[in-house]
């Protein structure tokens, strides 16, 4: 995203990225792109961030404690595919296990959370 951690979406910025994608002889980006892409990443790092934080803050019981270790282990991959995703130039093959991957991540943290909820009786 222009060679920064924070990229400014400006023209300066637009034209790096179109920069390196036209050394790649791919079709050049346009400023929507860039920045949907960015949330791609804020989004990653937000899912981080709230993961750390019930693991490290909240003593959850041992079934959900299981399926934080399986959360765990996803978003390893998850952020392992999404690198290789960028570094084969959007391999196809890579990035539909990205994608198959995120919906499991997705699914795995909302059964996480079904687990972590309490039931409550009827009628008492």
């Amino acid at each position: 995203m222009g060679g920064t951690l924070l990229p400014r979406f400006d023209d300066r910025m637009l034209d790096a990225v179109n920069a390196a994608r036209f050394d790649l002889h791919l079709a050049p980006a346009v400023r929507g792109q860039v920045i949907v892409h960015f949330l791609h990443r804020l989004g990653a790092l937000a899912t981080l961030v709230v993961l750390v934080n019930v693991a490290v803050r909240r003593r959850p019981a041992r079934r959900v404690r299981q399926l934080l270790g399986a959360i765990d282990g996803l978003v390893i991959v998850q952020v392992a595919l999404g690198a290789l995703t960028v570094l084969t130039a959007r391999s196809p093959i890579v990035a539909s296990l990205h994608v198959l991957v995120g919906a499991s991540l997705l699914g795995a943290t909302w059964w996480c959370l079904l687990c972590s909820r309490p039931v409550r009786e009827r009628g008492t």
